[in-house]
Formats: structure tokens, C-alpha cells, sequence
């Protein structure tokens, strides 16, 4: 185990070709190597927030649902809170409910699929230990996101001791309130019928090959939208995290797409559809939805 003064060594190895290459035949320029940073993260104790997920509508109803990693202390030992804060210098805050970690665990074997509204989540098939929480409410007054108007506000979360209050851990993220429909065959946005102008990218970038900058992320989105294109295709993996974040402060709807690209086999579509490929091509897509659901640019997958 990491830490307690031990020596630890962190290998990274880079194949060339892999199983996974037959799933990844894309029409672009194959250049190898590690094109993005790669960390190491380390969890303090008490630090059992595991994930957040944040359905904000257009109508200013939010949904708050997270996963807590079950200190085995019994209920009452801990508290969860959620608050909702305008950007700017004020920070108004807009909501806040705050709440008992104490919703039944996740038993092992349970399929994590939540009793709401929503889709189900696709972070774990089965997770032992994992408490499950929910927070909603109402935020009057916010201004709904789209491409035109990207008003974004800030969601914090906080696990802490409901002895004595102590913040045991806080995750920020920014979140838009909006609403995707599909009626009668007309893609809408918080009610309103849109007009898709889009562009297919590919991350790549004249000097740097695969290696983009945020600033060359940022320069193509600025070209983007004073050529009047409002949408983006992540043609054909899910981009780098910094490019949906610009997506969202800049309004530039997303059709964020899989690193799913088998076409190259023939009959086309043979591996996809195939039994001994569906972990691999579910995993894929299952973990561009669990990264990615939290970004209001992201309109379909």
C-alpha cells in the first residue's frame, strides 16, 4: 500500500497495438505516446465522497445524488450538504439542503440502478459498501443555460462530522440549468426548438500532434463561434476534460461520442454486435457517460 514512508514505484507502459486498436479505427493521423497528464491521486481518511452526479433542469429543479463509501460507524456519524451559489464576487447562495448519511448501503450483488427520473448511472455494476444518497429542491430565479446564454453557477458538496461540523471532504463543480427533449422528432433545449450547426474535431493541433493545449482547445472554439457553429462532435473518443469545460463557459452544445470505431472490420459492424466484444464496447461507453454527464454542453451521446 501507498504511504507510511514506504517506497513505492509506478510503472507506465505504452503498447503500441493493443486488443483494444480493433475498436479504436478512426480517420485521423495515429501518432503514439501519452498525450495527456497522468496523476496519482490520494484519498485522506474520512475521504469517502466517491461521486457526484447533478441533474439541473430548466426549470430550476435539482437533483443531487451521491455515493459515500460506508465508514462502517453506523448511522448519524456523518452529514452531506449541497449548496448551490451564484458566480461573481457575492456569491449569492441559491439553495442548500443539508441531511443524515444514513441512506441504506449498497448491498453486494445490487445493481446500482437508481429509483428517479433519471437514466440509470453507470459508475459500478455491483459495489459493496457503498451508501447511497439523495438531495433536491428548487433554486428560484437561476437563468437557464444553452448556447446562447451559458450562465453557469457553482454546486458544493460537503462530507462532514456531525459531532463537531468538521469538513471531512468538499468537491466544487460548475453546474447549467437545462433541459434536452426530443419532441415529435424536433431536438429542443429548455423548450425551444434548435438549430444544430456543428463542426466533427479531432483533438489535434499543427505542431503538438495529439498533445492539445487548453489554450489551442480554447482558439478553436473562438473560431468556432465567430463562424456562428453552436455545436461540437467528438469525433470519435471523448475529448479532453478542459475542452467540455470551455464548452460549457463559452455555450457550445456537445454530441459527445465513445472511442468506439470499428467500422474498419468487415461485415461492417461485426465486432460491435458480437458477444465476446460487448464488455469492452459497454465499458467504453459506460465510462464516457460516468465522466461526462455532469457538463450541461453535453446535449446527446
Amino acid at each position: 500500500p501507498l504511504g507510511g514512508g514506504e517506497e513505492n514505484v509506478l510503472d507506465i507502459v505504452v503498447p503500441r497495438w493493443g486488443s483494444g486498436t480493433y475498436l479504436e479505427q478512426q480517420d485521423h493521423w495515429y501518432l503514439g505516446g501519452i498525450f495527456r497528464t497522468v496523476g496519482l491521486a490520494r484519498r485522506e481518511a474520512g475521504e469517502d465522497l466517491l461521486d457526484v452526479v447533478a441533474d439541473c433542469a430548466a426549470d430550476g429543479t435539482i437533483e443531487v445524488r451521491l455515493d459515500l463509501r460506508d465508514d462502517g460507524g453506523g448511522d448519524g456519524r456523518r452529514r452531506v450538504a449541497a449548496t448551490l451559489t451564484a458566480r461573481g464576487a457575492e456569491g449569492k447562495v441559491l439553495w442548500t439542503e443539508e441531511r443524515p448519511a444514513d441512506a441504506a448501503p449498497v448491498r453486494e450483488g445490487e445493481r446500482q440502478h437508481r429509483q428517479t427520473k433519471n437514466p440509470p448511472d453507470f459508475i459500478r455494476s455491483d459495489a459493496p459498501g457503498i451508501t447511497r444518497i439523495a438531495l433536491s429542491g428548487r433554486a428560484d430565479g437561476v437563468a437557464q443555460w444553452s448556447a446562447e446564454t451559458p450562465v453557469l453557477y457553482d454546486l458544493a458538496v460537503e462530507l462532514h462530522s456531525a459531532d463537531d461540523g468538521v469538513v471531512l471532504q468538499r468537491e466544487v463543480l460548475p453546474v447549467g440549468f437545462r433541459t434536452v427533449t426530443v419532441e415529435d422528432g424536433t431536438l429542443r433545449v429548455n423548450g425551444r426548438a434548435i438549430t444544430v450547426c456543428g463542426v466533427n474535431r479531432h483533438e489535434h493541433d499543427d505542431e503538438l500532434g495529439k498533445a492539445v493545449t487548453v489554450a489551442s482547445m480554447e482558439e478553436d472554439i473562438r473560431i468556432l463561434k465567430r463562424n456562428n457553429f453552436n455545436a461540437v462532435r467528438t469525433s470519435h473518443y471523448p475529448n479532453h476534460p478542459a475542452f467540455y469545460s470551455l464548452c460549457d463557459s463559452y455555450g457550445m452544445y456537445v454530441v459527445d461520442e465513445a472511442n468506439l470505431e470499428a467500422h474498419g472490420t468487415r461485415p461492417m459492424g461485426a465486432l460491435v454486435s458480437s458477444p465476446p466484444w460487448r464488455d469492452a464496447v459497454v465499458a467504453r461507453a459506460s465510462r464516457m457517460v460516468a465522466r461526462d454527464r455532469n457538463y450541461p454542453s453535453v446535449i446527446a451521446w
